[in-house]
């Protein structure tokens, strides 16, 4: 019996992990804090999310899902700055973002072949 879960704990970490592989298939960089938001190569990501509260202070440690409009899943990231930049094609996209207090913020994000597509994610204040 001992064997026997002790080949279930490991096939749920080689699935887990599987899984967790697949899920970051986005090129990403989460930055947005101090100086780091001046890098000029954050232009070169087409999608832009900003995670900020409702006095407009910056929101960090957010678990993001981003799917195509017809619901196909496309990454789940966590981001622990305040801004979440993004490599996607052109299309359009539903951002959910998950704080630590578990409350989604959603937005649909419409990535363009030229420049930087952005939406905004606002939680209550802490």
């Amino acid at each position: 019996m001992k064997s026997f879960l002790v080949v279930i704990v490991m096939l749920i970490s080689t699935i887990s992990f599987a899984e967790s592989k697949e899920t970051y298939s986005v090129d990403s960089l989460c930055t947005g804090i101090g100086e780091s938001k001046l890098d000029p190569k954050n232009n070169l990501y087409p999608a832009k999310v900003i995670f900020a509260s409702t006095s407009r202070d910056l929101y960090t440690d957010i678990h993001v899902t981003v799917s195509k409009s017809d619901g196909t899943f496309v990454a789940k990231i966590f981001c622990d700055a305040a801004w979440l930049l993004m490599k996607l094609d052109p299309g359009t996209y539903q951002i959910k973002g998950v704080d630590q207090k578990n409350l989604e913020r959603s937005c649909q994000l419409t990535v363009k072949s030229s420049g930087q597509s952005q939406c905004v994610l606002v939680w209550p204040e802490l």
